[in-house]
């Protein structure tokens, strides 16, 4: 990777005319990135359910970022959470599935403890099961390493209830739609 002083990317900057051009302002915002990402010394991103609750954050480091300074910002984030480290060019997309993520996770809480409410169930005995069910089952999949679909398949039975249900969900296009959300969020950036 060809590393680029600040104050070369500054220059190429300035010479950069206001232009309606979109090639030129594509140039313009290119140098823009790079000078910023020269300028900072890391770029991150978290998401709402931080401290006790573990957030789910990315951490990028800038071209200028030492080793000790990398060290102190991942034990920053890891007392908040997990992180990962990815490189800048993934952050919309980490932004709209991790950043965004526990909005959508919030909602399906919600619509499986409703489905409870609805099926006879008392609104908080609904929302424990189901706040409950949806940490076992994020907890299965972070600790076991075994993909989802894998302990999906553990989890139904011939003919049985569970497959069943996953099929409703399907009619619906369940997958279909967390995929698109998250495909949108990260083309919104």
């Amino acid at each position: 990777m060809q590393r680029f002083s600040p104050r070369w990317c500054f220059q190429q900057w300035l010479q950069l005319p206001q232009h309606r051009d979109e090639e030129v302002k594509a140039r313009r915002r290119g140098v823009e990135k790079k000078l910023v990402s020269l300028l900072a010394t890391f770029l991150t991103r978290g998401n709402f359910p931080h401290g006790q609750f573990g957030a789910a954050s990315a951490i990028c480091s800038g071209d200028m970022a030492t080793q000790s300074e990398e060290d102190h910002v991942r034990s920053l984030f890891r007392a908040i959470g997990k992180f990962c480290i990815a490189e800048e060019i993934y952050f919309d997309v980490v932004t709209g599935l991790s950043g965004s993520g526990p909005a959508y996770i919030f909602l399906s809480i919600e619509a499986m403890a409703d489905g409870g409410v609805a099926a006879g169930l008392p609104r908080d005995l609904a929302l424990a099961l189901a706040s409950q069910t949806v940490l076992g089952a994020a907890t299965m999949v972070s600790q076991t390493g075994k993909h989802p679909g894998q302990l999906k398949d553990q989890a139904t039975s011939p003919a049985g209830i569970t497959i069943a249900r996953i099929r409703e969900l399907e009619k619906c296009a369940f997958r279909g739609t967390l995929i698109n959300v998250v495909v949108a969020a990260a083309k919104q950036i």
